[in-house]
């Protein structure tokens, strides 16, 4: 029979004291809103003529008035049973709908074409609850055995969704224990090769839709062309670390768990309070690269050892420490591994143009003396920028540190002459040959040496040069020092005032290295 909702009210019996939560009412509401009432309520007659009772639909009831309908069906009661134990037998004997079955008449939806917002307000639920129950629709057959067989349960029901069918397939053939369907074994399992989006620097916009797997269960998203994502992710790390080169530090380290990293037996980490922008001239940054994860991590304040008045000894040497007031002050000599670097390749570039230039001698020293047998046993005839040295780099990757990059002479590809053509080539052309070869081994030389310097100058090269970032990695006490050997006022300058103040400097350059001539006869004076 149909009741209208004004003749209606809760029988004082009523077993069901605790309201349902607010997300359960309206999705009740929305239900009622969509397909009307579905199930009757039970009522029995009230102490007033046409006002009834309701014995089990409270609920419905309440969710009936918020969805402004005007009358309910209704069954009469006729037992003689206690209104409360009535109502709490037909509460507790409801048995909730199995997630697959809901899933199935989900799907069913979504083939007619209706949306996931239409689909959502019919059953009072989110676009994020419809997706899910897609999810578990789209589950292998043998995962919707065991789920429905209570052989896996909700949970990992949901983590097999994050494989695709034949994944899950193979996944569940080798399932032998019941640790196997745990759902945080089968997470890990399935998502093993694949890239967590947390540690993406880069806009997930930017990576293709149909690599991304979103756990719909979870806020988990993951990566899974692992190659394309470390192709983003290191360039947007080699961005980062500009980034932070560009808050003044002396040096920024970039490295990575896959290379032998000796960085903690060279720096130690400053301890005390935030680095001040003023003082971070002192000190170095890493980025740090994980190449299975992605993850990058940046710390700062770093310092090299040999620059730490007192080190305080922790279990590691990663663990070691430094105050950040026994960071000694620097000079203009202090140079770091990366302005070693820029000097050799310098140098390197000034041996490689005399060489060019026709400086056969030069030439034939670099190439053929450390082919020479050497009466002692413990020396070496080989000056020190000579090649030959095969775990020395390419000199040419030090490009990477210029603003203003180098250029090495063309060294064009040839094949050596037969005995007859050798015979009537000239002087001259057998030279070229050698200048060749010496240019070639020179690609292997990159350590900076005062021996190379003085035949330099002996062949009239000017090859040392100011660059930007190489005075940039300076400290600005080191910078300071540099300034007062060019006789530049730096009183009041800032860092990158100062190093405008000394790109603009006429005249030579002072080379900052302990074995500078000029640096010798200036403590003579």
């Amino acid at each position: 029979m149909l009741i209208d909702i004004a003749n209606l009210r809760l029988a004082a019996e009523n077993p069901r004291k605790t309201p349902a939560d607010e997300a359960a009412h309206l999705s009740l509401v929305a239900s009622m809103k969509a397909h009307g009432q579905i199930t009757n309520i039970l009522v029995r007659p009230g102490d007033k003529p046409g006002l009834f009772d309701i014995i089990d639909g409270g609920r419905r009831f309440q969710a009936a008035k918020a969805a402004e309908l005007e009358q309910l069906k209704a069954d009469l009661y006729e037992g003689t049973s206690d209104a409360g134990e009535i109502g709490a037998a037909a509460n507790m004997m409801r048995a909730a709908m199995h997630p697959l079955d809901e899933a199935k008449v989900i799907a069913r939806l979504a083939a007619n074409g209706e949306s996931l917002d239409s689909i959502g307000l019919r059953f009072g639920k989110g676009q994020r609850w419809v997706e899910q129950r897609q999810k578990l629709d789209r589950l292998s057959p043998k995962a919707k055995t065991l789920f429905r067989e209570a052989r896996i349960d909700m949970a990992a029901a949901q983590a097999m969704t994050l494989g695709t069918k034949v994944q899950q397939e193979q996944y569940l053939a080798k399932a032998k224990d019941d640790w196997h369907y745990d759902a945080s074994n089968i997470r890990r399992c399935l998502t093993a090769e694949a890239i967590n989006a947390k540690y993406a620097l880069f806009p997930l916009s930017d990576y293709p839709a149909k690599y991304i797997v979103r756990d719909l269960f979870s806020e988990d998203v993951r990566l899974t062309n692992v190659e394309l994502f470390h192709e983003m992710q290191r360039k947007a790390a080699a961005e980062l670390a500009e980034k932070v080169r560009a808050e003044g530090w002396s040096e920024v380290i970039e490295r990575d768990d896959r290379s032998s990293d000796e960085f903690y037996a060279k720096y130690v980490e400053a301890v005390g309070d935030t680095i001040k922008k003023a003082e971070r001239a002192k000190f170095a940054a890493t980025v740090y690269y994980h190449s299975r994860s992605g993850e990058v991590i940046v710390k700062r304040g770093y310092v090299l050892r040999k620059d730490a008045r007192k080190v305080q000894k922790g279990q590691s040497t990663d663990a070691d420490k430094v105050d950040q007031a026994d960071v000694a002050p620097a000079t203009c000599f202090d140079l770091s591994p990366t302005q070693d670097n820029i000097i050799a390749a310098l140098q390197t570039q000034g041996i490689a143009r005399a060489i060019a230039g026709g400086d056969t001698w030069l030439a034939l020293y670099t190439m053929l003396s450390p082919l020479l047998p050497c009466a002692d046993s413990e020396a070496r005839n080989e000056p020190a920028w000579a090649g030959l040295r095969r775990s020395f780099p390419n000199y040419i990757g030090a490009n990477a540190l210029f603003d203003d990059k180098l250029e090495h002479p063309e060294c064009k590809p040839v094949r050596f002459p037969g005995r007859t053509a050798f015979e009537r080539m000239s002087w001259d052309d057998v030279m070229g040959l050698v200048r060749l070869a010496a240019l070639a081994t020179l690609q292997l030389m990159y350590r900076p040496d005062p021996a190379a310097a003085k035949e330099l100058e002996t062949a009239d090269i000017e090859w040392f040069r100011y660059d930007a970032a190489f005075l940039r990695r300076f400290r600005l006490d080191a910078l300071q020092d540099l300034a007062r050997h060019l006789k530049i006022e730096s009183d009041g300058l800032k860092k990158g005032q100062l190093v405008a103040a000394i790109l603009a400097h006429e005249g030579r350059p002072f080379l900052p290295v302990k074995w500078n001539e000029r640096r010798k006869a200036e403590q003579a004076e």
